[in-house]
């Protein structure tokens, strides 16, 4: 069941519509019993718990992303303008050609003042 649901309140919806359209739900690892009081009480518990754990896996990769970040490490996402991704250090290096496109959008940008429009075409 936490495979398809890892909020209760999306589970409780799903195996009531899942009853009211004759679907029973079957896993190959656990018994689902919603035909009788404490199967679906059973059923709620479990659900409640695998929405504590999805909760926790978050919170510890926030955690994770903090830490890293705090340490000036990267936490991934696309690799910015001027940088190239080392998989085996997992770290970023300076692209020195990219990097000279950087510092030139900065200075026209803060130095003189240009807008993005004519920065594009400059750089074109």
């Amino acid at each position: 069941m936490d495979r398809l649901c890892r909020n209760l309140a999306d589970q409780l919806w799903l195996t009531e519509h899942f009853q009211k359209w004759g679907i029973r739900l079957e896993a190959t690892d656990e018994l689902i019993d919603l035909e009788t009081p404490d199967g679906i009480t059973w059923t709620q518990i479990r659900g409640a718990f695998n929405e504590a754990e999805r909760r926790k896996i978050s919170y510890r990769t926030k955690m994770g992303m903090r830490k890293k970040a705090s340490l000036g490490g990267w936490c991934g996402g696309y690799t910015p303008l001027g940088y190239r991704y080392d998989k085996s250090t997992k770290t970023l290096i300076p692209d020195l050609d990219e990097k000279q496109i950087v510092e030139r959008v900065f200075y026209l940008y803060a130095e003189k003042k240009m807008g993005l429009k004519s920065i594009a075409v400059s750089l074109n």
